[in-house]
């Protein structure tokens, strides 16, 4: 890449250097790390930056920051990133409970992230249709996740990520909801999908020899992780002689050593991402049924 000088762009080299810096912490890191692909992150730094030092006389620092322009460059290599990683999206429908009756996860995300900006400016049309694509290259693992978690969680989840930065403050005010419940959205929405990604990675191994339960296991977030509880209580539903949903708080309590609610807690969320992992190792389509 050449120098970064030039007396004619409206910004230094630095201050791009600065701006990149920046733009990675807040939208590459968190938007490549949040479906599994950390591991792009120096290069999309790399592009956004030959990007916007090549683009540098189309910035207009009376329009915007500099770190704002430099955001739209990040969030396109981003995007590529993740459509050349994850492949064409299938043509699979998997439809949700939305307020008009039975939708497309794009249909409810599309409704929802319009009811719940109104007012917030003028870019919101932009801001949703760059999620919606960003939905559609992802449809694998949201369509799975729509399809088995509960609406609420499903929608607050996407939309705290996609539409508000992970900001819970901010999407608790814009839902209606308490900070807490906002968080508990999110950390369910994560959990099914870090579910869902591996499934998807790990299908193909247990094809034709049938899924085990050190299979369903592997699918789990692992030892130290925010999901390590539900891992430890669904070691103990699938260590119960009989069927999971037989089992009974008290072996789990025994088995992990969790106060009641707190396995009752975990026991529904160990419950449903168990048969989310049984549904993408045993399905050709990926549908988390």
């Amino acid at each position: 890449m050449e120098e970064l000088t030039d007396s004619n762009a409206s910004f230094t080299g630095a201050e791009l250097l600065a701006a990149v810096k920046t733009v990675s912490q807040h939208t590459i890191k968190p938007r490549l790390g949040r479906v599994g692909l950390s591991r792009w992150v120096p290069d999309a730094e790399g592009s956004v930056l030959e990007s916007a030092w090549a683009r540098r006389s189309t910035f207009d620092p009376s329009k915007g920051l500099l770190e704002a322009w430099v955001t739209g460059i990040a969030r396109h290599r981003v995007s590529d990133i993740i459509a050349k990683e994850n492949g064409p999206a299938n043509g699979d429908v998997v439809m949700v409970a939305g307020a008009s009756g039975w939708e497309t996860p794009e249909q409810v995300l599309e409704a929802a992230a319009t009811n719940q900006s109104a007012g917030s400016g003028p870019d919101i049309a932009e801001q949703v249709a760059e999620h919606l694509e960003l939905m559609s290259v992802l449809r694998p693992v949201l369509a799975a996740a729509a399809s088995v978690m509960e609406t609420q969680s499903f929608i607050v989840g996407v939309l705290t990520h996609m539409r508000f930065d992970d900001d819970i403050a901010m999407a608790a005010k814009a839902f209606g909801l308490s900070p807490g419940r906002v968080r508990d959205c999110r950390r369910a929405f994560d959990l099914h999908c870090q579910v869902i990604r591996t499934g998807m990675e790990l299908r193909d191994q247990a094809r034709g020899r049938g899924v085990r339960a050190r299979d369903l296991l592997a699918c789990l977030p692992p030892n130290g992780s925010a999901g390590a509880s539900a891992r430890d209580t669904a070691k103990a539903l699938l260590a119960y002689p009989g069927a999971i949903k037989d089992v009974p708080v008290d072996h789990v309590m025994a088995v992990t050593g969790f106060e009641r609610n707190t396995a009752r807690q975990y026991m529904a969320t160990a419950r449903s991402l168990l048969q989310v992992a049984a549904g993408v190792l045993t399905s050709e389509t990926t549908k988390g049924r």
